[in-house]
């Protein structure tokens, strides 16, 4: 990528499935956006287009732009908001909002940032980007796509818990113990989930493991 710009072709960027069962288009980390978050929503016809949320009041403002298909939005409690394609709805912060696709193939791009404070990814797509290397096998590669965004985001405990298991089924023994225990300390209610993780079952044997998970 050159440094100086980016530039990807929306309707090349593989949908993925990995985020509260919606599918999208990671667009900030492959355009390596640091200063907004920004992502592509993708449903067919009765599926969640966008998911029910409400952004904190001290959050980000986030604006929908309809760029194919046809949504319906549900602002507040019972606002609705026929879509179709080029428009655009703005949500301030603290106000709940929901999309539902009314015709297959709609996409809605996302982009959001904070008034009041510098923008911080969260990191939550770097894992959805090292998703599809995982569901076809490819764990080294996986795991390299999220040491990059543990170097990015250091405290984000979906990386880290996420490499633990790549790095777990890629023979990545000591590093998978050190992630585990990072990830399990940042929330410790992750512990549950990894003492049956089929994906840890490598480091399972070591005493580390359970010093970790309980």
């Amino acid at each position: 990528m050159d440094p100086r710009y980016a530039v990807v072709r929306i309707d090349e960027v593989d949908p993925r499935q990995d985020f509260a069962g919606l599918r999208f288009r990671p667009l900030r980390p492959l355009l390596g956006i640091e200063a907004f978050g920004v992502a592509a929503w993708v449903a067919d016809a009765g599926e969640e287009v966008i998911v029910d949320h409400t952004e904190p009041e001290d959050g980000q403002e986030e604006l929908y732009v309809v760029l194919a298909g046809r949504a319906r939005f549900v602002i507040g409690e019972d606002e609705e908001l026929d879509a179709s394609v080029g428009t655009c709805v703005a949500v301030r912060p603290g106000v709940r909002r929901r999309a539902t696709a009314d015709a297959d193939g709609t996409s809605v791009l996302a982009v959001g940032g904070n008034r009041t404070a510098a923008y911080r990814a969260a990191g939550w797509e770097h894992s959805a980007v090292g998703a599809n290397a995982y569901r076809r096998g490819d764990y080294g590669a996986a795991a390299a796509i999220l040491r990059e965004a543990e170097s990015e985001h250091p405290e984000v405990v979906g990386v880290l818990y996420n490499l633990a298991c790549c790095e777990a089924l890629s023979g990545r023994r000591e590093e998978a113990l050190e992630h585990l225990r990072r990830a399990v300390e940042l929330d410790p209610k992750i512990a549950r989930h990894a003492r049956s993780d089929a994906d840890l079952e490598s480091i399972r044997d070591d005493p580390r493991f359970s010093a970790a998970v309980g």
